[in-house]
Parts: structure tokens; C-alpha cells; sequence
């Protein structure tokens, strides 16, 4: 028995990332200390060793626990440029490939409160109108089932409309009282929602030949080779030619993988899974799970239902055999006090960290290397880097000041504050930004890349073909492989950059 000594954050790190995959590491370390609390309080659990126990036998425990850890933040007509990519080129491209009476299957995972796939129904009906549901199956796949019967619900807040697009609500949704919107029976008709752990070994068979799924602002939560599991499960799920769409800030770090292969359309990056040889058919692993329906249907988790119907649920890894868990005592060193590293070790230890996404060693080296007067600028640097991948845009906006009091003319300080500006709409303080990191290093070309981007959107046809000539000019030259950033190494070819802006130039030309 463990009694009521206080149990390491650790255990429920490490059981929560082996059945799910989120991770909590320093920069996320206090929330899950929280959640902890929260849910001890609201169960009634006499210590984190009651409650981690119980999580650990019970599987209907555990997934309420993990209700508690996801974030639900998410709004209508995210990032519409891929909603547009969606309805103005993979689907039509896709629906030419189906039989006819076949229907394009389109999944949302990690939907959340379900924005994102009642959109993608939104989006489909300004265009396909009264031939919606005939053409489309759409699903919502999530591990919170809290989310989910929200989605399923259909009600709304101001905060779900914080873009533009979503003034569409007055044709798909009917206002109520306290400012609330329901979504209308036309577009919740055409969605179906499932509790799914991605990390699955195996998926409800219902999943099987998806057409596209979108798994956007999701995989910032996973460490690297939960993100390849995951991925790999995603690609056994879709069609040859099938297409995987991730967020703008997330493709990037992610290249060709596996089957998928990362591809450029209308400037968005996205994923297809390429012809493999052989005949196409059902992946093996969903076939083993219709063989398994069965015992799937037997396990304790409750059924979610959307449109009167009674949906299966997703499965959790292979649950541990039952045991009771006593915290493991420390045991003295037997090598004595670690040896002093030097800082400037220090720095390159942390830097290396990083790029491995490995955020809670390089953060608490940032803790040591802020103590040091001559490395504090590049320690806030750093922990700027981890804040921003982790969307933390206040807190890495601080850390970027302080590093930027230390050193005005930090090139990637400049350019992380031109990036968040960007992230949240700010044009006019990301162009400032951009700009300010173009007076620090005129051959930076990714701030002349973003400075395109951003004027293409104003509309501005000239200023952005001359910022993606530039680009041009700085790439073309064979010293060009560096971009002067320490914190943003290149995730594609020269060569794959120059074509991408050649093209644009080209397109803003034929305007």
C-alpha cells in the first residue's frame, strides 16, 4: 500500500504518455499538477497514490482523468486557407475517383468541441449544397468524451467565432439565449463523432477508407515517435491517394513520412499517401479489428451518439495487469555531486536538446544558464523557441523581450516575435518584426519569405513578388545554405524553396 506519501509527478507522466502519447514536460509540468489536484478534489481522493491506483486499474477511471488533461481550444473557419484548399481542389480531385454512389469519407481527428469538422460541413454545403450528405461521410474522432458530447450538442459560445469566416452563423445556426448559437439539424446531420485514442494499436472499422483526414494543432502534443506511431496509424486509415492535412505552423517539421509524402499545393503544405504496389484493399490492421469487433464491443467503454445512432468506440492500448504501485525509494549516488558543465556546454547541450524536442532537459538548463549573466539572453532565446512551439505565444513573447533587452539585435528573437505576430494576426507588428530582422541580416531570406506571405494576403502584388524575388536572388547563390537562425533550421531543399517561389511569382503575375 502506498498510504498518503505524495507520489511522484512522474508516475502519472509516464502512464498517461505510454496509453495516450500526450506528454508533460517542464513547460507543461504545472498543468498536469493542477489537473491533479482538480480531479482529487471533485473524486474525493485522499492522495495522489488513491488516485493514481485507481487510473491505473480502471479503465473508465483513467479516461475520465484524461478528460481533465486535453485542451479544448479551438474556433469556427480555422485557418480557412486549408478549408478552401479542401473544397476548391481535394474533393473535387477525389470525388472524380469515386464510384459513383460512393461516398468521400473525411475525418477530423482531435476535433475537440467539433469546430473543425462542422466547418468542413459548412464548407462543403456553400458548395455542394442539397447534394451534401450524399456525397460526404464526415466523422469527429477525439479521446475526451467531455468534448465530444459537446460536439455532439451542437451549442456554442462567442469565443467559437473568432474568425471572420464564421459569420456564416446566421444560415447554419440558430441564436439562443446568454449569446449562445446551436448549430442547425442541416450541418450537425452531416457529422458523426467517436472517442478514439490515436495511439491505438487498432481503430473502429468505421474509420477504414478515409478519403482525407485532417489532424491539425494535435501532434504539438507528442513527443517525435509518438507523432511517427500516430502518423503511421493515420496513413493505414486512408485510401491510396488519400491526403492528411496538418496546420500551417506544423508541416513544416515534419517532411516525407512513411507512406505520406509531403507535397505543395496553392502554397499550403500537405501530406499524400502515395500508390504502394499491390493491389489496394482494407489494411491488414483494420481487418484484425473486425475480427475483433466482438471483444471490442465488450469493453467497458461507454458509447457516444450522434444522429440516433450508436457509434463504437475507440480502444485504449492494452491495459497493464492490475497491480499496486508503491513509489520507488531514491538511492544515493554513488558517484558523488555532478560535475560542473561549462556553460558554453551548457548552451550547445541545450540547443542540441531542442532540436530533439527533447523541451524538459533543455529547459532545465535554461534555468541554470539564466543565473549566468553572459548566457541569460540566449537562455530566454531558448526558452522563447520551446514557448512558441508549444503555443504559448504571452510566454514566449516575455522570454523574447528579455532576450531582446540583452542583445536588440538577436535575429531570431526578432523573427519568433515577427512569427507569433503573424500567428495571431497582427500584420502590421509582424511586418515591424520582419523588418526589424532584414536591418539586422538583409540575407535572412525566410523574413523575406514571411514578408511575401503576409503582403500576398494584404493583396499588396507588388510588394510581395518583390520579397519573393528576393528570395529567389538570396537562394540562387551557392552560399545560401544558411539562413543566419540558430533556431530555425530548413526543412526543405534549396532547390524544392526556389521552385515554390518562382511559382508564386508566377502566379501573382498572371493576377
Amino acid at each position: 500500500m502506498v498510504g498518503k506519501q505524495t507520489l511522484s509527478l512522474k508516475y502519472f507522466k509516464d502512464l498517461v504518455q505510454k496509453r495516450t502519447g500526450l506528454t508533460f514536460d517542464n513547460t507543461r509540468e504545472e498543468i498536469l499538477r493542477q489537473k491533479i489536484a482538480e480531479v482529487m478534489g471533485q473524486r474525493s481522493y485522499k492522495s495522489r497514490a488513491e488516485l493514481f491506483n485507481s487510473i491505473l486499474n480502471n479503465d473508465h477511471e483513467f479516461l475520465a482523468f484524461v478528460n481533465h488533461l486535453t485542451i479544448n481550444e479551438t474556433y469556427f473557419f480555422r485557418e480557412p486557407q486549408y478549408l478552401k484548399l479542401l473544397t476548391n481542389h481535394l474533393v473535387p480531385e477525389l470525388l472524380t475517383r469515386k464510384p459513383i454512389g460512393a461516398k468521400l469519407k473525411i475525418i477530423s481527428a482531435g476535433c475537440s468541441t467539433g469546430e473543425e469538422p462542422y466547418s468542413i460541413a459548412m464548407s462543403l454545403l456553400e458548395k455542394y449544397g442539397a447534394n451534401t450528405a450524399g456525397l460526404f461521410s464526415l466523422i469527429g474522432i477525439d479521446i475526451n468524451s467531455i468534448a465530444l458530447e459537446k460536439a455532439t450538442e451542437g451549442i456554442y459560445g462567442k469565443l467559437s467565432f473568432r474568425n471572420d469566416e464564421g459569420q456564416l452563423n446566421t444560415s447554419y445556426f440558430d441564436k439562443g439565449k446568454y449569446n449562445l448559437y446551436k448549430i442547425k439539424p442541416l450541418v450537425k446531420e452531416l457529422v458523426s463523432f467517436q472517442r478514439v485514442n490515436l495511439l491505438n494499436n487498432f481503430f473502429p472499422i468505421e474509420l477504414a477508407g478515409a478519403d482525407i483526414i485532417f489532424y491539425r494543432n494535435v501532434s504539438i502534443y507528442f513527443d517525435s515517435a509518438t507523432q511517427q506511431k500516430i502518423l503511421s496509424g493515420l496513413a493505414s486509415l486512408l485510401n491510396n491517394e488519400g491526403y492528411v492535412v496538418f496546420s500551417s505552423s506544423e508541416t513544416f517539421s515534419h517532411k516525407d513520412i512513411g507512406k505520406l509524402t509531403l507535397i505543395e499545393r496553392q502554397g499550403l503544405f500537405f501530406y499524400q499517401k502515395k500508390m504502394m504496389a499491390g493491389a489496394p484493399g482494407v489494411p491488414a490492421k483494420i481487418k484484425e479489428m473486425a475480427a475483433r469487433k466482438s471483444a471490442t464491443n465488450a469493453r467497458p467503454n461507454s458509447l457516444l451518439t450522434a444522429k440516433g445512432k450508436n457509434l463504437s468506440p475507440g480502444i485504449l492500448s492494452q491495459t497493464p495487469a492490475k497491480k499496486h504501485v508503491t513509489p520507488e525509494k531514491k538511492k544515493p549516488s554513488l558517484h558523488g555531486p555532478a560535475k560542473k558543465i561549462e556553460p558554453e556546454l551548457m548552451f550547445k547541450e541545450a540547443v542540441d536538446f531542442l532540436r530533439k524536442k527533447e523541451n524538459a532537459q533543455a529547459l532545465a538548463l535554461v534555468v541554470e544558464l539564466k543565473k549566468i549573466e553572459a548566457f541569460a539572453g540566449k537562455a530566454y532565446l531558448l526558452e522563447g523557441c520551446i514557448l512558441l512551439n508549444a503555443k504559448k505565444y504571452a510566454d514566449a513573447e516575455f522570454a523574447l523581450g528579455q532576450a531582446l533587452k540583452r542583445d536588440e539585435l538577436d535575429l531570431d528573437a526578432h523573427m519568433m516575435l515577427g512569427l507569433i505576430a503573424k500567428n495571431n494576426g497582427e500584420t502590421a507588428k509582424a511586418i515591424q518584426c520582419f523588418m526589424k530582422a532584414l536591418y539586422v541580416r538583409n540575407s535572412c531570406w525566410m523574413a523575406h519569405y514571411f514578408l511575401a506571405e503576409i503582403h500576398q494576403s494584404c493583396r499588396d502584388l507588388v510588394k510581395a513578388t518583390r520579397y519573393y524575388d528576393s528570395v529567389l536572388k538570396i537562394l540562387e547563390k551557392e552560399t545560401a545554405n544558411a539562413s543566419g537562425l540558430t533556431f530555425f533550421p530548413i526543412s526543405f531543399h534549396r532547390h524544392d524553396l526556389i521552385h515554390l517561389c518562382r511559382k508564386k511569382i508566377a502566379q501573382l503575375q498572371a493576377y
